[in-house]
């Protein structure tokens, strides 16, 4: 390797480097200089033990392989962090040798062409000191799995913060159908201890698996480019120990109305979102009406602990439910929405309705 030491300057527009069956322990700090890299391919190199912090510094990489380098024999291995890392086609299969892992943020599903190659989630079962309290867990190209029994994630008591990542079907052939999407969120069932949850980019129309009703400890939630869902699950009624929900992105939904507070007619005592403290839209792109019928309006039990309001970039919104009058809605920003905005400002009949709350501030500027 005394070579490469000496040579990478010489190798700046290099875009593909093939590492086989080489006796090196570390790769080469210089590897940095080769800013043009797209594509590193590690291959049967047995004794590989450190990658150095300057494989960051390549910008422009877009596909990491390793694949032979008896991962597996690193059996004192504690942490694994691989977050960001998003041209990941796969973890090595090794990794679920490494009896001794404790802490592993990331997990990437490989397509199913490429499955026997990647690490698997029925593989992190085997790892018995893994722990997550203290790192977020991301499951990402969720849209890969092909089994959609039940996976290991309804044993880990530990999962604290979850995100479940649907993006990576790029190409046409690869994109599921309805049924097949809402199969593998279904099949991606937390533990019930569960605290935050973010599902982003979920490709399906119905957000509302039947394992969400039994998350009766999640305190934060968000969704996020779930681009064809139409309406909201009932989580007013769902989690009762919601403080923070983020609605982002979400283009197809026009109407948001009593079905997100969960309230129906037999239940005139509930209260919906009972601990709910921040609450925030963003890029709802057709979003034109948020409704709270009368007998809505007239509850004590909605959102009763509302101390954030943020509503960005939703250009089409025409105005605020009669309910957040009843909240105890300390701060109200309004930033991008055009059509709500002006509403605001010439009249004076709606800005009436939210003027007892004291700090509210329009596309920047306080309202007084």
């Amino acid at each position: 390797m005394v070579f490469f030491h000496q040579n990478f300057r010489y190798l700046k527009h290099l875009r593909t480097l093939l590492l086989t069956s080489s006796k090196i322990t570390k790769v080469p700090e210089q590897i940095g200089q080769l800013i043009h890299l797209r594509y590193l391919y590690i291959h049967n190199s047995m004794n590989l033990q450190e990658f150095p912090d300057e494989v960051c510094d390549l910008c422009n990489l877009q596909t990491l392989m390793i694949e032979g380098c008896r991962m597996g024999k690193l059996v004192n291995l504690r942490h694994l962090l691989v977050n960001s890392c998003y041209a990941l086609v796969g973890l090595p299969k090794g990794i679920g040798g490494l009896t001794q892992l404790r802490t592993l943020d990331t997990m990437v599903v490989p397509k199913k062409s490429e499955a026997a190659y990647f690490l698997s989630l029925r593989d992190l079962k085997k790892l018995n000191h893994l722990r997550f309290q203290s790192s977020v867990f991301k499951i990402t190209k969720c849209c890969n799995l092909i089994n959609r029994s039940k996976s290991e994630l309804m044993y880990w008591e530990c999962l604290v913060t979850l995100i479940l990542d649907f993006g990576g079907s790029e190409k046409k052939e690869e994109i599921r159908d309805e049924e097949d999407e809402f199969g593998i969120l279904e099949a991606l069932q937390p533990h019930p201890s569960l605290i935050y949850l973010g599902i982003t980019e979920y490709k399906g129309t119905n957000l509302y698996p039947k394992w969400m009703m039994g998350l009766d400890k999640l305190r934060g939630l968000h969704i996020i480019h779930c681009k064809q869902c139409e309406s909201l699950p009932p989580l007013g009624s769902l989690l009762p120990s919601l403080e923070e929900l983020v609605i982002d992105g979400l283009d197809k939904v026009k109407k948001i109305g009593d079905e997100l507070l969960g309230l129906g007619v037999e239940q005139a005592e509930a209260v919906s979102f009972p601990k709910l403290k921040e609450l925030g839209f963003y890029n709802m792109r057709d979003w034109e009406d948020w409704e709270g019928t009368a007998r809505t309006s007239l509850r004590s039990g909605v959102m009763p602990c509302l101390d954030v309001l943020r509503i960005e970039n939703c250009g089409n919104l025409k105005s605020l439910p009669p309910f957040l009058k009843l909240t105890p809605l300390h701060t109200l920003c309004i930033n991008a929405c055009g059509v709500l905005s002006q509403s605001l400002q010439k009249s004076k009949e709606e800005f009436t309705e939210i003027s007892h709350i004291p700090c509210i501030i329009i596309d920047g500027q306080e309202a007084i």
